[in-house]
Order: structure tokens, then C-alpha cells, then sequence
């Protein structure tokens, strides 16, 4: 069968925490040639917490993933402290990641589990939100695995009054924010890998000029994503509980959460400004 199909196909969304990606996954999961699965690098944690799935049962009595849960794969792992290092020196010095293929792997045989579980009759694919760039170079030494990838880029302004609103501070999230998008940036381009940016903001007011991005990169006709949201049987299971329960209690709509505005002080706003 894989070779038929010649390997798995995975949107992969990267990006910062609080960027958008799990409204962003719902959009693109409307189409029935897209599955999308939420930010697989909780797989293990939300399981073993007993996290609700977006059908509205815990993940463990879910009909779609009850059948996919497996205690010993190992889906994923952060690198070590040392092998974060190693990455971080070889994306800060521009060095191309030149990684042998990894021949088989739990993520591989998940992948598999799934696909065989699906009705699937034509290119499919599978979208993990995940965001973390170290899950991505993890899941680039995957032999079998075709990667298409999204960055999903929120203002710092909105991205920054996420961090504040989940726990962080104020120079914390700014940190991360900056860090993390410079990172992501640097790795793209000296990997010269073909990505879609998606801008958060123009998601929200202009849905369909930004999904008309994805349309073009995959091939998968996004005709009437509203209905689509609607009639789809979601069963994402791993990611921001928040904007899942939005789901389970009924779409009402993307809309765009400029909370940060009441939420940053002039003086935050202005250093935001500056840093860009």
C-alpha cells in the first residue's frame, strides 16, 4: 500500500504557540480530502490526562481514537538539552540539515493505522498543528513521510497578549515570540524548503484569500469551507482545549480576538512597536 501511495502525506503547520493553528486546522479539515488530527506532539500527555477530543468524549472513548491509542508508541520526544544546542547552533549558523532517514518509526506506524482506518479513495492528507520546529525536523528524517508546510504567523501585538493571557510575562512572551519566529525563518531558508505563510490576522477578516494559498500549494478545493465545518465529524483530539470546546458547543464563526488591545498597556504596545 505504501508503496502505491509513496509515503504519507502531512500538512504540517509550523509557527508560536497561541498563532491561530487550531482554527487554522478545523478550516482546512472542512474538506473531506484533509484529516486533521490537532498538534500530535501531545499524543502521550493528553491521553494519560484524560483530554476530551473534539467530538465531545475523552480521547480514550472516542470512536475514532480509541482505536489508535497505543501506551508504547513513541509519537514523539524533545530532543535533550544537548541535542537542542546542536540545533540551535546549526540553524543560527545557517548549516543545511543533512540528516540520515529514519527507516521505520511510531509516527510512521500511526500514520498507517489511520490512513487504513479512512474511506480514502484519492490523495489524502493528514494535518498536524503541532507548531514546534523541533517536531519537524524529527518528522523530516522520517522516510515515508511527505512534509507540505504551513507557517502560520501571528501579530506580535495579538501573539504576545495570548502568552500574557496563558501565564507568561510580559518580556517572556515577547522573548518567545521574537526567538521563536526568528528561528523558524532562518530554518526555512537555509533549508530552502517551499512553505505557505499564513497571516493570522488576514485569516480571520479574509478567510478565503488565505485558505486560497493552501488550495493552490495542495490541490484540494476548499469549495464552501462554511458548510463543510458544519457537516464534518472532527476528531481532533490533541491541542488548545479552548478553541476546541468552541467546536464542541457549535461553530459560530471565525473571528478576530483583538483582546490585546484592552489587554496591553500603552507602554507594552509601544515597545511591541518598536521590536517589531
Amino acid at each position: 500500500m505504501k508503496e502505491e501511495r509513496g509515503g504519507y502525506e502531512v500538512v504540517y503547520v509550523l509557527g508560536t504557540s497561541y498563532s491561530g493553528s487550531t482554527l487554522l486546522g478545523y478550516v482546512l479539515g472542512s474538506s473531506p480530502r484533509i484529516t486533521t488530527l490537532g498538534e500530535l506532539k501531545f499524543y502521550h500527555r493528553q491521553i494519560k490526562k484524560g483530554f476530551f477530543c473534539s467530538c465531545g468524549k475523552e480521547v480514550r472513548a472516542c470512536p475514532f481514537w480509541s482505536k489508535h491509542i497505543h501506551e508504547d508508541y513513541r509519537i514523539y520526544e524533545l530532543p535533550t538539552v544537548f541535542e537542542k544546542i546542536k540545533i540551535l547552533f546549526k540553524i543560527i549558523s545557517g548549516i543545511k540539515f543533512e540528516t540520515e532517514k529514519i527507516e521505520k518509526s511510531d509516527d510512521i506506524d500511526l500514520l498507517e493505522e489511520l490512513y487504513r482506518s479512512l474511506d480514502v479513495k484519492s490523495k489524502h492528507y493528514f494535518l498536524d498543528n503541532s507548531k514546534s520546529l523541533w517536531r519537524l525536523i524529527h518528522l523530516m528524517k522520517l522516510k515515508d513521510m511527505k512534509i507540505k508546510i504551513i507557517y502560520m504567523k501571528r501579530g506580535i501585538h495579538s501573539n504576545v497578549s495570548s502568552f500574557i493571557k496563558h501565564g507568561k510575562g510580559f518580556l517572556e512572551g515577547a522573548f518567545i515570540y521574537k526567538f521563536k519566529n526568528y528561528l523558524i525563518r532562518r530554518f526555512l531558508k537555509t533549508n530552502d524548503l517551499n512553505f505557505v505563510k499564513i497571516d493570522y490576522e488576514s485569516f480571520c477578516k479574509d478567510t478565503a484569500s488565505e485558505v486560497k494559498k493552501v488550495r493552490e500549494s495542495l490541490g484540494v478545493k476548499f469549495k464552501d469551507y462554511h458548510k463543510g465545518m458544519k457537516k464534518t465529524n472532527y476528531h481532533v483530539a490533541f491541542g488548545n482545549q479552548g478553541v476546541q470546546k468552541q467546536f464542541m458547543e457549535g461553530f459560530k464563526g471565525i473571528k478576530y480576538d483583538d483582546s490585546w488591545k484592552k489587554r496591553l498597556s500603552k507602554l507594552q504596545k509601544k515597545i511591541l512597536g518598536i521590536i517589531g
